[in-house]
């Protein structure tokens, strides 16, 4: 029988301080067939010396220290310059075409590299040392195929390593979330953000908050409890040096698969219920309700302008609209929105001209990420980015950073929030919030 990722990755951890999972840990139609494991061969990350600075402090290192690049500047460049000279270096075999990942990198790129697409003001804190981005790049790993139940080497990723995954006590854990915004502040800043919305400033913003708290087990250990509790298509876990980043996402950002171009907003929230019918009352409520409606239109329609950035003209289209889709803690309003590229334009092109993810900022995008920073106290980091890979071939598969467990020094991050309209209720919004939190605490509390 195949060893399971969870014990190659914990493993690896073991003797290495980068390291990734790719985990579709909801398998459902097409997606979720194979799941991915190893070590990467180089790093990129980037970091900005202050909050307030418009040049990053980037590096690209290899692991065995043959080579090693440093520079100042806009990082989305020096990214994409180094990208393509491994990709000429490294291009995957002919053979590789019926695999979603041949090799290529592995990451995060956060929230805060909004800075080097435009001009946006500086006010919120940035208290937390964490790099803008980290990028693993891949060349050697392991593939399972879950469909067959077969594991395959794509390069000289060496044996399978086994070791048991480090597990939660089962004694009750202290999860006492502590959140940077006060209640009282959150409902202010509803307030605020609704007095633009009737100026006329925006139509949505997407307000959020950051809780902390001190790390009740190993962060591999919570994301295993994370992903019963929660399990999605694009489940994530990275170990970054001293940053791990563990995701259970269910929303998709950019999929690149050839030339076409998809992404699947997501806006929308309700819980589910605890009898069947009264889940099922709950999904159609969710998919009847006005407001929720609103604020997916408002969202899809900015990802159909972003998108149609980089696509051929009349080549994007909406191919689902107000779609409910139910999982462990939640139901969830999504769109797809899907697009041809144009000539010349790859998925690098698409990644910059959705970013940051509109269901994290609002509409229209420039001011509400403008609001964002006034508004929230603390810089946002890894969370509202994107989480997940892109290959030399030049297909990528990105998740929006939520549901997101950033672990650094023994403290856990995790943030959350939601889209405020003009008929939000402020105190509605705070339970929307930390509704969002509880599968998280949930998954700690082994409940």
């Amino acid at each position: 029988m195949a060893i399971p990722p969870a014990r190659v990755l914990a493993a690896l951890l073991r003797e290495n301080e980068y390291a990734f999972w790719l985990d579709p840990s909801l398998r459902r139609g097409g997606e979720g067939r194979f799941s991915a494991v190893g070590v990467p061969y180089a790093v990129f990350r980037a970091r900005r010396g202050s909050a307030s600075s418009r040049r990053a402090e980037w590096e690209f290192f290899r692991l065995d220290g043959a080579r090693r690049k440093k520079g100042r500047g806009n990082p989305w460049g020096a990214l994409r310059e180094i990208f393509r000279a491994e990709a000429r270096r490294h291009r995957p075999a002919k053979r590789s075409g019926k695999i979603p990942f041949a090799g290529g990198v592995v990451g995060y790129m956060g929230y805060d590299l909004k800075d080097f697409l435009e001009n946006f003001p500086h006010v919120a804190r940035r208290d937390l040392a964490l790099d803008d981005c980290r990028l693993l790049f891949v060349r050697d790993f392991h593939l399972w195929d879950h469909r067959t139940g077969r594991v395959h080497p794509v390069g000289e990723p060496g044996a399978a390593p086994s070791a048991g995954p480090p597990s939660l006590s089962r004694k009750k854990l202290d999860l006492t979330m502590r959140s940077a915004t006060s209640k009282r502040a959150y409902l202010a800043a509803v307030g605020r953000i609704k007095r633009h919305i009737a100026r006329g400033d925006v139509y949505q913003i997407n307000l959020t908050h950051r809780l902390s708290f001190r790390l009740p087990a190993h962060p591999l250990a919570l994301y295993l409890a994370m992903r019963r509790e929660n399990p999605t298509p694009y489940g994530t876990y990275l170990a970054c040096g001293e940053t791990h980043v563990a995701s259970t996402s269910p929303e998709r950002f950019l999929r690149v698969a050839g030339r076409r171009a998809l992404s699947e907003p997501m806006k929308g929230t309700a819980p589910r219920g605890r009898t069947r019918a009264s889940d099922a009352r709950l999904r159609r409520a969710l998919g009847a309700s006005e407001k929720n409606r609103a604020e997916n239109l408002m969202i899809t329609d900015l990802v159909r302008n972003d998108l149609g950035r980089v696509c051929r003209p009349g080549s994007v289209k909406v191919s689902r609209l107000f779609h409910v889709d139910t999982y462990r803690t939640l139901h969830q309003m999504i769109s797809s929105v899907e697009g041809t590229l144009a000539p010349g334009r790859d998925a690098w092109d698409a990644l910059e001209a959705l970013f940051p993810p509109g269901s994290m900022t609002g509409a229209p995008k420039i001011r509400a990420v403008s609001l964002i920073e006034e508004i929230e106290p603390v810089k946002r980091g890894v969370y509202a980015g994107a989480l997940g890979w892109m290959d030399f071939r030049g297909h990528a598969q990105w998740s929006v950073v939520i549901r997101t467990l950033v672990a650094k020094n023994g403290k856990g991050y995790y943030h959350t929030g939601g889209g405020i309209v003009a008929d939000s209720e402020a105190e509605d919004e705070w339970r929307e919030s930390m509704l969002k939190a509880e599968a998280l605490r949930r998954a700690a509390e082994g409940k």
